[in-house]
């Protein structure tokens, strides 16, 4: 390990070291605030409530430090916690003591939050940092064979990278110099970016592709799925400044990683709060809020009770007030070699886009043979194939059917141009032709008395009236079916809002129930071996992440590499989501698979002052754990996070506190 790329700070004064312990006192106390948890969410809280001058009781359930993102060690320990036996050749491994296994690693950004909070409360006065080797993107070439692509880290870099043309080099540098400059409260700096723009906007303007805003998007920025490119550029483009700034610092890549693992942060806050006068208890089995009249009012566990009249806690302290909005699927894997493609990299972050490995949008699970095959794009059906004489194919583009075929004497093929019917023809005496202009219904001629009256405004139907069993009463406004009744088995009931249809009910065991949200279908049920249950998530693509390290930041054994594939769960067989990023590692000694639950609160505190932090995600980085660190330290606090206090403080304890 070179001295270049070890980050030490100084030492934290022995009189502050052998000042922190573990006190042991009753809890028949009271304080200002009680934190239930260890985790790293709830330490950082801690500290940041002591050093802010609050009392703080800390407690733990466990006997250890850390909770969910604790480091275990030795790594027979690992085995154990996993239920897994132990190899007949544990020796091959090396010491056990030698290992540290974080069971959620991320890594920090060098300029990030996580780094600044650290920095501000003086924990990096007794920890020790390594920078990441590197950040690498998979992504599809014109061969269509997935591949591995370093992101580059200088220019240098970047004009020898593979992962763009040379013509979208030079776009994308233009587009890099511009987002570096640019300063909200500076309008000179505003010359190709208008802060009104949307994301999309931007890379519009820029000419860039959509792989580009695909690497743009997900490993400079980091945002999780595509929503943000109909979102304000300003947060898009500080969190690519983040990225500049955060290479800028060490070189090789944005990431740092302490050394012996994460463990370290939340025994470093821990530290931070007893300093400041923060009383610890672990091993506190039991332990759960107590309220009164809709308001907590302490802790209680076993006979003993403590008071406080604001209590932070992870969700597992209160799995009542919150909800379950997924799981994390994650597989720990022991390497005795790099992985491959990534230059022998010691560390590395690896993204795995959702469109490199073909993962639907949503969740789509049927029963009875219908529907085959659904592919979407900016949440819209692209195509759909099922069997029994139902739709056939279906094809759109920008929301608007473009071919239709169907069997069974339904519909038979329908053309639109510019999102208006030009042509439809059906067979068993249906609508034989309609011709539209302008978006308005211009002729119509039916065949078996089917419609017999229809009326238009403005290219809307207005009315609609018809004999034999048909289509009995329609009305819309601006374009959206408001309500429609049907007889023999067909559409009974449709309503819709903002133009989503909102409920739909049929008979004859066709669809039963519809619900979406934001244009996008939440749930669906139906009967008679049709759709069962059908649930998406506004268009979202979901991402693998592999984050890889070794023993230059001693958490191995020498020649060891651990390993850590992440995803969001989507189906019933979570290990073969994480396969993508499996695959790319090589030989895997060993595998720990796990599954968890992810919670946010109900409520945000505000009535019960229960305030409680949300569960870990998917992501291999550490900014989205900062914010609802931030954001739970200001409802819980009253307002937001003041550093100086710290400094204040600091200056008087060496005084001679």
């Amino acid at each position: 390990m070179g001295e270049a790329d070890l980050i030490i700070f100084p030492s934290l004064p022995e009189s502050y070291i052998c000042r922190y312990q573990e006190q042991n006192l009753t809890m028949d106390e009271e304080y200002d605030v009680i934190v239930l948890g260890t985790g790293l969410k709830e330490c950082i809280i801690s500290g940041m409530m002591s050093c802010s001058k609050k009392k703080v009781l800390h407690m733990d359930r466990n006997k250890y430090y850390g909770g969910e993102s604790a480091s275990l060690t030795p790594l027979e320990d690992v085995f154990k916690h996993f239920g897994m036996p132990m190899p007949d050749k544990m020796d091959k491994y090396g010491r056990g003591r030698d290992w540290n296994v974080d069971l959620i690693p991320k890594f920090l950004m060098a300029d990030g939050k996580l780094v600044k909070l650290l920095v501000d409360t003086g924990v990096t006065r007794y920890l020790e940092f390594k920078s990441v080797d590197g950040s690498y993107v998979m992504k599809t070439d014109k061969g269509k064979n997935k591949k591995i692509f370093k992101v580059p880290s200088n220019e240098k870099e970047a004009l020898a990278s593979s992962l763009m043309g040379l013509m979208e080099k030079r776009r994308f540098r233009n587009f890099l110099i511009a987002v570096s400059n640019f300063d909200e409260n500076d309008p000179t700096t505003h010359k190709e970016i208008q802060p009104n723009m949307t994301c999309q906007d931007l890379y519009n303007k820029f000419g860039l592709d959509n792989n580009t805003a695909d690497f743009a998007g997900h490993a400079f920025a980091l945002y999780r799925n595509d929503i943000y490119k109909q979102q304000n550029c300003k947060d898009f483009i500080k969190r690519m400044q983040l990225y500049q700034t955060s290479i800028a610092r060490y070189g090789k890549s944005p990431f740092l990683y302490p050394l012996y693992g994460l463990g370290e942060l939340p025994q470093g806050f821990a530290r931070l709060s007893a300093i400041y006068g923060g009383t610890y208890m672990l091993d506190k089995p039991g332990s759960e809020p107590v309220f009164e009249d809709g308001k907590v009012i302490g802790v209680k566990c076993g006979d003993e009770m403590a008071r406080a009249k604001i209590v932070v806690c992870d969700p597992s302290y209160a799995l009542d007030k919150c909800k379950k909005v997924g799981q994390v699927a994650r597989a720990i894997c022991i390497l005795n070699h790099p992985i491959p493609n990534t230059s022998d990299a010691a560390s590395c972050q690896i993204i795995i886009p959702q469109n490199a490995v073909n993962r639907n949008d949503g969740k789509c699970v049927t029963a009875g043979g219908t529907m085959r095959h659904s592919v979407t794009a900016r949440g819209t059906m692209k195509q759909c194939v099922t069997a029994g004489g139902t739709m056939r194919h279906s094809v759109t583009a920008r929301g608007t059917v473009r071919h239709s075929v169907t069997t069974r004497g339904t519909m038979r093929q329908c053309v639109t141009v510019g999102g208006t019917m030009r042509h439809s023809v059906t067979a068993r005496g249906t609508m034989k032709q309609c011709v539209t202009a302008g978006g308005t219904m211009r002729h119509s001629v039916t065949a078996r008395g089917t419609v017999r009256h229809s009326v238009t405004t403005r290219g809307t139907m207005r009315q609609c009236v018809t004999v034999g069993g048909t289509m009995r009463h329609s009305v819309t406004a601006r374009g959206t079916m408001r309500h429609s009744v049907t007889t023999r088995g067909t559409m009974r009931h449709s309503v819709t809002a903002g133009g989503t249809m909102r409920q739909s009910v049929t008979a004859r065991e066709t669809m039963r129930h519809s619900v979406t949200a934001g244009g996008t279908m939440r749930h669906s049920v139906t009967a008679g071996g049709t759709m069962r249950h059908s649930v998406t998530t506004r268009g979202t693509k979901i991402y693998i992440y592999v984050s890889c390290i070794s023993d230059t930041h001693n958490v191995t054994s020498k020649g060891f590499y651990l390993a850590i594939v992440s995803t969001l769960v989507e189906t019933n067989n979570p290990e073969e989501e994480l396969r993508p990023g499996l695959d790319l590692l090589g030989p895997i000694e060993q595998k720990f698979v796990s599954v968890s639950d992810l919670y946010e609160p109900l409520a945000d505190g505000s009535v019960d002052n229960l305030y409680i932090t949300k569960s870990y995600d998917e992501t291999s980085h550490f900014e989205t754990t900062c914010i609802d660190v931030l954001d739970v330290f200001k409802r819980a606090y009253g307002s937001e996070w003041d550093s100086k206090v710290v400094e204040h403080n600091t200056q008087q304890d060496e005084a001679g506190y």
